[in-house]
């Protein structure tokens, strides 16, 4: 499921970056109009890379991180009267991406804890039916 949650992530991260890039216009008409444009194709950039790593290494830590960047910023658009339908979407989508990390963390703890004590205790092994008390037997 980790690797399902962060590509989806990784693509989600790669068309938003490649969107102020390709047509900066259609890009300021839903999100706002800016009039720093290296600003804008620096964060557009920084949001690409951001997604080719989440496709090649599959990072989660860095998949939280970049999810909660994003939450802060629309979050902080929403409350300053910047009140769009896509950033409420992109709410709703950073904390999906919170909420499955989270939950696939949730899942390797669980796994970790339930392995912690078989790991490295050696399985007991019975003694051969046709042995007689007292024979050398490897266990």
């Amino acid at each position: 499921m980790k690797r399902i949650t962060v590509r989806i992530q990784g693509f989600y991260y790669m068309a938003i970056g490649i969107w102020p890039l390709i047509h900066a216009s259609s890009y300021r008409d839903v999100y706002g109009y800016t009039n720093e444009d290296a600003m804008l194709t620096l964060v557009g950039l920084l949001t690409i890379c951001a997604a080719i790593s989440l496709l090649i290494k599959r990072y989660s830590f860095l998949g939280l991180c970049l999810a909660l960047s994003f939450l802060y910023i629309d979050i902080r658009y929403l409350v300053n009267d910047h009140f769009s339908f896509h950033f409420i979407i992109d709410v709703l989508a950073q904390s999906g991406f919170i909420a499955l990390i989270g939950y696939e963390a949730y899942l390797r703890y669980k796994q970790s804890r339930g392995n912690r004590f078989k790991v490295g205790i050696p399985e007991r092994q019975t003694p051969l039916e046709d042995t007689m008390p007292g024979d050398a037997v490897n266990f």
